[in-house]
């Protein structure tokens, strides 16, 4: 179904997108990177640099900030924020081709499905471990990672034969892009496991304005990120959705170990005084928490904390 000259549209050029665009565009894909202006036009005039840990990558990239560019596109790369989610399903709607495939590159856990509702075309979750960062409009820092893990979050697809069938073309054509893709087994957990760790890991790096290095030596923090740790299995469990805690912890140390420089997510757009997606991840834990009667007072603090940030921010 997807083959190499399989037309990929990749919207949203923030760190993610922006990297997933240019490996694709790298390995010989048609590839067009959907950006707001002026960043369209400085893509298209200036190109995309990826920095490596060794080297810098520049790449010749074609960009658009016009939807309707969306149009024969046979996969679509959905990278952009969670609260947009919904909006941009509405923008992208009347231009889809009926047979396109959207895969979703977002934090949080039910971005897939807010997609689906709004969109006719087959959605699919995908999940990426990666320090990724976006160092001016037109380049991106890699700090480490990059694996992609994708599937269905759908007990009983309608057409299983369908979903395996869109799913191994997906993760051949990532494969030979050079990006390492796993067909997952249970992707409600998979999501489930990177939301927690956001949780643990977003609000205390936003609120600090700090690294991922910074916070693991402090004990203190370490304790509070214990804690956000396990509010957060507390609710997983109470909504039927079993996580393995050894697999988690072990994916925290590897985070603070290995890429000690990264800021997190919601860390970065703080600093750039954007609104962050707090309201989706650890809001979103008091939320399931509050409807499980849970108290999650650590979950809350963080939360709060944000949101204080935010309106500060944004008056």
């Amino acid at each position: 179904m997807l083959n190499h000259s399989t037309k990929i549209v990749v919207i949203g050029a923030g760190a993610v997108g922006s990297f997933f665009g240019g490996l694709l565009t790298k390995a010989g894909y048609p590839v067009l990177l959907m950006a707001k202006e002026p960043v369209a036009s400085a893509l298209n005039s200036q190109g995309l640099t990826i920095k490596w840990a060794n080297a810098d990558e520049h790449i010749a990239i074609q960009a658009s900030a016009n939807y309707a560019d969306t149009a024969q596109a046979k996969l679509v790369l959905v990278c952009v924020k969670t609260p947009d989610t919904e909006n941009l399903a509405l923008q992208i709607k009347p231009f889809l081709a009926p047979d396109a495939v959207v895969l979703s590159l977002q934090n949080g856990i039910d971005n897939c499905e807010r997609l689906q509702k709004n969109l006719k075309q087959s959605c699919y979750p995908a999940m990426i471990y990666a320090a990724i960062g976006k160092s001016s409009p037109t380049a991106v820092t890699h700090f480490g990672g990059g694996n992609l893990t994708i599937g269905t979050t759908q007990t009983n697809p309608q057409d299983p034969v369908q979903t395996e069938g869109h799913l191994q073309s997906i993760q051949q054509l990532f494969e030979k892009a050079a990006i390492p893709t796993t067909i997952s087994e249970n992707m409600i957990a998979d999501l489930w496991t990177k939301f927690v760790i956001n949780c643990v890991f977003n609000g205390i790096s936003a609120i600090g304005q700090i690294n991922y290095s910074s916070m693991s030596k402090l004990p203190e923090i370490a304790s509070l990120m214990e804690a956000l740790l396990s509010e957060c299995l507390l609710v997983a469990h109470a909504c039927d959705v079993p996580l393995q805690v050894d697999k988690i912890r072990t994916a925290i140390a590897h985070i603070s170990l290995n890429w000690p420089l990264q800021k997190s997510s919601t860390a970065q757009d703080l600093a750039k005084k954007k609104k962050t997606e707090i309201d989706h991840l650890n809001g979103l834990i008091l939320q399931k928490a509050a409807s499980h009667k849970i108290a999650t007072p650590y979950n809350q603090s963080i939360y709060t904390l944000v949101k204080m940030l935010e309106a500060q921010l944004h008056g």
